[in-house]
């Protein structure tokens, strides 16, 4: 009898393990896949390339109604430049701000549905500064478009549509305007349903599609759902330089948070990077130009969400 219950035992499968970064979420048992099932925002650059360096991924699964377009665009980089393919699963949405990682994939798949829109600020930013705001992000946004190749057909659909509802591509276009390519993954889609609900309860954005219609063509999303807020970093900040000596409000604040200390991180090292073996005026042009981003940081001051957006802005910049 014993002989007999070590061996069911021993018969028993191991539980899965799932891992957790931000929005991000990696489980053991498909070790090459990452799945984004959140809100995108300004810290998930960092949760992702953490993930990517803790991880053996090749594929992004994406189930995600969008979030700011600005750090989308920002993983759509991450996302092309480690040649990851991309994927929606069957029975599952990637809207809005989502479609910029899915369209930056290598290999892309459409199982289930992909949409469009208008971005919005949310009227956070209004007159002036709203139409200024808006023609550098459009900039930003074709910038990448067609880094990646994408169809006018697809920039059209986002352009037309209002920020209040979605287009939903159908097969037909997504396959005729090459928005998907014809990959197929089929050991990571069989595998994925059933570890994705047994997992739901432990990662992030894990509740139903904020999205009502089943059908292609534009919808009106319902309300998004309340989410629990993620739990306080308690990792120590460590910024590029010795925050003993910080006396500025902004610096002050990039030794209280990790994530930000992670990019000023992340872009003193691109900095360095850059600035070795150029010549002296070439050199001087970038002192300078670090020079006037240093005050434009500066006057952020203790906006964790104005500091995310000017150092993931500056670490493209400096990257490209």
């Amino acid at each position: 009898m014993a002989l007999a219950l070590l061996l069911c035992a021993a018969a028993r499968p191991a539980q899965a393990e799932i891992t957790v970064y931000g929005p991000f979420w990696h489980s053991s048992e498909l070790p090459n896949v990452l799945t984004l099932t959140g809100d995108i925002q300004p810290p998930d650059s960092t949760h992702l390339r953490r993930a990517l360096d803790a991880e053996p991924i090749d594929t992004l699964f994406l189930l995600s109604p969008g979030g700011n377009v600005s750090s989308a665009l920002s993983l759509s980089q991450i996302v092309r430049n480690r040649g990851l393919a991309t994927v929606i699963p069957a029975g599952e949405d990637c809207a809005s701000a989502c479609s910029f990682l899915f369209v930056a994939g290598v290999k892309r798949r459409a199982y289930g549905r992909l949409g469009v829109h208008q971005f919005s600020s949310g009227g956070r930013v209004q007159g002036a500064e709203a139409e200024e705001s808006a023609q550098s992000l459009t900039a930003r946004i074709m910038a990448r478009l067609q880094d990646y190749e994408v169809s006018n057909h697809f920039i059209v659909k986002m352009l037309e549509t209002p920020h209040t509802s979605i287009y939903w591509f159908n097969t037909e276009e997504l396959r005729r305007e090459g928005i998907e390519t014809l990959n197929t993954f089929p050991k990571e889609t069989a595998a994925f349903p059933a570890i994705y609900a047994s997992a739901k309860s432990s990662v992030p954005g894990g509740d139903s599609s904020p999205y009502t219609a089943t059908q292609t063509g534009t919808t009106t999303p319902k309300p998004p759902p309340q989410r629990t807020p993620p739990a306080t970093t308690t990792r120590k900040a460590e910024p590029s330089f010795n925050c003993a000596y910080a006396t500025q409000p902004t610096e002050l604040t990039l030794c209280e948070n990790a994530d930000l200390a992670d990019l000023d991180r992340e872009m003193a090292a691109q900095y360095r990077r850059i600035r070795a073996g150029r010549t002296f005026s070439q050199t001087q042009a970038l002192i300078a130009a670090q020079k006037a981003w240093l005050r434009r940081r500066n006057s952020c001051k203790t906006d964790v969400a104005c500091l995310q957006s000017i150092y993931q802005t500056r670490i493209t910049e400096l990257s490209n």
